[in-house]
């Protein structure tokens, strides 16, 4: 009567025709898979390699063609998202009707010129030449989706995500990249809060950069602010449900404590934590 998750490995199912030769693994090239994501009804794993490989549709634990003679609109995707170099893709969201891969130097939109995504209807386009963060994540701004660069953090924003076309691209971080380039790679966002929280992934840091914005449209942010939170620990997690924002927080006595936070109580800012109530 209770709903609970289960975590383990999946067992995946075995090859049940061909051989090594005509029915290969999708991993034969030793890939490490370093992104995974679920679209069109397909488990997706992108490499390290920048290869993109799928299950069968509707058969997430399957990755071999059930046949080595037919071919079927079922069967496993395997394509290379690069061009001329080996790109490993690290982060992936969907948008609209395509997923946009986000590789160590590259970006693509991965889409289908047909109701059915198969091996023959997918199509894979290189739509920007930007570095991103593997530690980090793509998040959704609106309509649209923002990213952490690698080096020298910047936060940007992708714009125009249509199946055609090229893509915008906005630097939303550079009024305080000073600030910024110290390191912050791990955005959270809230679509509902239209708000971005970025701290620093992996580092001791008690400070958080949060980006305030107002969409008009898909092409328009009538009003956009950076403003600087600080708790009394070092951040370790943030997660943004809808309207409250949680922050796990790293304590030398106890090990962590989670606060939530309500920066829409105006009547209850506190100095210490600048500007942020904390329950």
């Amino acid at each position: 009567d209770r709903f609970v998750f289960v975590v383990s490995p999946i067992s995946y199912k075995k090859r049940t025709a061909g051989s090594l030769k005509d029915n290969p693994s999708i991993f034969r090239d030793d890939a490490r898979i370093t992104e995974v994501n679920y679209y069109k009804n397909r488990l997706f794993m992108l490499t390290s390699e920048g290869t993109v490989v799928t299950s069968r549709a509707g058969e997430i634990d399957n990755v071999f063609l059930d046949t080595a003679i037919n071919v079927s609109l079922i069967d496993p995707i395997d394509v290379i998202a690069n061009s001329n170099q080996r790109v490993p893709i690290h982060g992936s969201s969907i948008v609209n009707n395509g997923m946009v891969l986000f590789g160590d130097s590259e970006q693509y939109m991965l889409t289908t010129n047909s109701d059915i995504l198969s091996s023959e209807t997918v199509n894979v386009t290189k739509i920007a030449n930007y570095t991103f963060d593997p530690v980090s994540n793509p998040i959704y701004l609106g309509a649209n989706l923002g990213f952490i660069s690698e080096g020298t953090s910047r936060f940007y924003e992708l714009t125009n995500l249509y199946e055609r076309g090229p893509v915008d691209i906005n630097e939303r971080s550079q009024q305080i990249q000073n600030m910024f380039g110290e390191g912050y790679n791990m955005p959270v966002s809230s679509r509902e809060q239209s708000q971005v929280i970025v701290y620093k992934r992996a580092s001791e840091s008690t400070d958080m950069m949060v980006y305030r914005f107002r969409q008009e449209s898909s092409q328009e942010s009538s009003q956009t602010s950076w403003v600087k939170w600080r708790v009394d620990g070092n951040v370790c997690y943030i997660s943004m449900p809808r309207d409250e924002i949680f922050v796990f927080v790293e304590d030398e006595s106890i090990g962590a404590k989670l606060y939530k936070l309500q920066p829409d109580n105006k009547d209850k800012f506190t100095d210490g934590y600048e500007g942020v109530d904390i329950d």
